[in-house]
């Protein structure tokens, strides 16, 4: 509801359940079962590797090894962390360039 108040939305409590239903990893496997051949991201892919995976918070970091986990973290951490995501590396370096990496993202203007 807070982000329906900041955007000047008036939405009921049953709007807000129907667009979280709709919008849940199993509802999105579905659609993408039935529909995954009109979408252009998965037009033409492979039908045995799904797009919508586990959605299980964390889930990443069991399914990429600890050197693309780095890679990541090294390249995004600071912005990851400033959102409220947990990474398992810090390093003091790129948090000086994070703190640059933030202002500039958060200075982008809305598209």
């Amino acid at each position: 509801m807070k982000v329906a108040d900041f955007l000047g939305q008036d939405v009921t409590p049953e709007h807000l359940a129907r667009c979280v239903e709709q919008g849940s990893a199993d509802r999105m496997r579905d659609l993408e079962k039935k529909q995954g051949d009109q979408w252009v991201t998965t037009k033409g892919k492979r039908k045995d590797v799904p797009f919508v995976g586990a959605a299980k918070a964390g889930g990443w970091k069991s399914g990429l090894p600890a050197e693309h986990i780095a890679q990541i973290e090294s390249a995004w951490g600071p912005l990851m962390r400033h959102v409220g995501y947990e990474t398992s590396t810090a390093t003091a370096g790129s948090k000086a360039i994070g703190a640059g990496l933030i202002s500039a993202t958060l200075r982008q203007p809305s598209r």
